[in-house]
């Protein structure tokens, strides 16, 4: 899996997860018109705003807990 920022006007950071909801990679700051890495184990990707994955602390290996 692999995404673009293509037409985007701002940077995002990006999160890939595996089937269980494991950080796999991330990528600070993706700015505009960028492609990430390809990540053949992700499941999904979460695009967040810049700057997030450092607030939190974000790391591979983490598990993301997702609730409604």
């Amino acid at each position: 899996m692999s995404i673009h920022t293509f037409l985007m006007r701002f940077p995002i950071d990006v999160v890939f997860l595996n089937k269980k909801n494991h950080v796999i990679a991330v990528n600070k700051t993706l700015q505009p018109n960028h492609i990430t890495g390809f990540h053949l184990m992700a499941a999904s990707v979460l695009e967040l705003p810049a700057g997030t994955i450092e607030a939190t602390s974000t790391v591979v290996g983490d598990k993301i807990e997702i609730v409604p």
